[in-house]
């Protein structure tokens, strides 16, 4: 009673239905820019992902934005297929403030296109060129 609600903007994902799709939660690059005037942003593209390769659908990219002093995500943005559905993690991770070291500890199911948000973290402190295929 008397509690107003309020939506936190930052954190509501939306998605693009193109081909391939566009899902975005959380700051980008400029609004990090703008907030904190650096940006700890990390991008990779699709062919760095192994079940991309499989299905020879390599247009597009992860980008992953993290708070510079905390490195907790700020924001996932995707452009691939099924790029709608893949955010729905990112959501949580902005949500529950996890960090870049949170995500690299984890263990996606391979091979799929989730590992994306796994590699683009990994991105932060790894040359993902380097990676064996199942990180």
């Amino acid at each position: 009673v008397g509690k107003k609600d309020s939506i936190n903007y930052e954190i509501v994902p939306y998605a693009v239905f193109t081909s391939p799709q566009l899902a975005s939660v959380g700051l980008t690059e400029k609004q990090q820019m703008e907030r904190y005037k650096t940006c700890l942003c990390r991008t990779i593209q699709l062919e760095m992902i192994p079940k991309a390769l499989v299905t020879k659908h390599t247009e597009g990219l992860f980008t992953m934005s993290a708070n510079p002093k905390t490195e907790a995500i700020e924001g996932v943005h995707i452009v691939a297929p099924n790029a709608s559905e893949l955010i729905a993690e990112a959501m949580i991770l902005v949500t529950n403030k996890n960090t870049i070291d949170d995500v690299t500890d984890s263990i996606p199911m391979f091979p799929t296109l989730s590992e994306g948000i796994k590699y683009v973290a990994l991105s932060y402190k790894n040359d993902i060129s380097k990676l064996s295929c199942c990180v």
